[in-house]
């Protein structure tokens, strides 16, 4: 997803939990817009930190997405899998 969808997503959805979370819902919409941070930190690593671009990283993770259609294509987004989700979870359950 690109990035202004996820803000304009994010914001409406974050719209509709104002009555419910006040001011706290910028967090949720703050956080739909930087969901995608894993992408960039991958591109910087694969470049050998030479590229810190955030338009080039989105062109690289383009071409991979048409890439990942490949049978010999394969890839991980380490924020994407289901152990960091769990990871986050027990973090969370930990601190209260």
């Amino acid at each position: 997803m690109k990035p202004q969808h996820h803000a304009i997503i994010g914001g409406a959805v974050a719209l509709a939990l104002v009555p419910a979370l006040g001011v706290n819902s910028a967090v949720f919409w703050a956080s739909s817009v930087l969901i995608d941070g894993d992408h960039y930190v991958d591109y910087v690593y694969r470049n050998g930190f030479k590229d810190y671009s955030i338009k080039r990283m989105f062109d690289f993770h383009d071409l991979l997405s048409d890439r990942v259609k490949e049978r010999s294509f394969i890839s991980l987004n380490l924020m994407h899998t289901a152990e960091s989700i769990l990871l986050l979870t027990v973090a969370t359950v930990i601190t209260g």
